[in-house]
């Protein structure tokens, strides 16, 4: 009868960790090799967290429609769930600094009257920068083109298009969180995140904007933004959620039948 109370705990406890809305997100461990850029010092540690500042350009358009598009510059590696920050050689003085950056495109909707934004969709591209020297350029508005100079030197990391959740929220400062499900690593991202491998597909992007008024028109947005990725287990469609609860019910008749015999 223990054993039985003990496994029918353990599937509880499954259904409740998977469940809608329930299941927490951790921090998931990543392993740097920074030798791997090029001019730097041999360097491997061990992060669960990246953190940094970004320009965005936003526009809003008469049809409650926006486009984003951004630039980050991350400026420290954190571990112990976001709370020490790793020595590393993103943002030193040459020749032995490096940049890791990363630019972004999103659309989307805008509710005037709750001040939120919900995106439609999402890219996010993080390169090194070993020469640090790139800038962004904006266009006129943020459906049109922006160019980044001095890419000579700079190299892909890693990439992810296909956003899940793309949340803006208002106020002092407001926030945002986006979530990805198929972070990709380039040839070069492999040599620079080392561990896990296969490496995390879910990237979580979240921060702040200084902007609390927005309306028709054009912004630049400045902000803190911070990248984790995410080893919540995925929330199942509503079909596996019934097909687990057949299943707890027919282990919990199956173990009635066999106290009964």
């Amino acid at each position: 009868m223990k054993l039985y109370k003990n496994m029918l705990g353990a599937a509880f406890s499954l259904g409740v960790a998977i469940a809608p809305g329930l299941a927490n997100a951790q921090f998931g461990d990543f392993v740097v090799d920074e030798g791997s850029v090029p001019d730097t010092s041999p360097n491997t540690f061990t992060a669960d967290k990246v953190n940094g500042s970004y320009l965005e350009q936003l526009t809003i358009n008469a049809d409650s429609t926006f486009s984003a598009v951004g630039y980050a510059t991350f400026s420290a590696f954190l571990s112990n769930e976001g709370s020490l920050v790793v020595p590393s050689q993103i943002n030193n003085l040459e020749p032995a600094g490096y940049l890791l950056r990363a630019s972004f495109e999103s659309t989307g909707s805008f509710d005037p009257v709750a001040g939120t934004f919900t995106g439609g969709e999402a890219t996010f591209n993080l390169f090194a920068d070993p020469n640090q020297d790139s800038d962004i350029t904006f266009g006129a508005t943020a459906a049109d083109a922006f160019s980044i100079s001095n890419t000579g030197d700079n190299y892909g990391i890693g990439f992810a298009t296909n956003a899940i959740t793309l949340e803006g929220i208002p106020g002092v400062p407001g926030a945002f969180n986006f979530i990805w499900d198929d972070f990709t690593l380039t040839a070069d991202g492999q040599n620079y995140f080392i561990s896990p491998d296969p490496f995390y597909v879910q990237l979580q992007a979240n921060g702040d904007f200084d902007v609390d008024n927005f309306g028709p028109g054009t912004f630049e947005v400045t902000g803190d933004v911070s990248a984790v990725f995410d080893v919540t287990p995925p929330v199942p469609e509503p079909a596996s959620m019934a097909l687990l609860g057949l299943g707890l019910l027919g282990f919990r008749a199956t173990r009635r039948r066999a106290v009964r015999a």
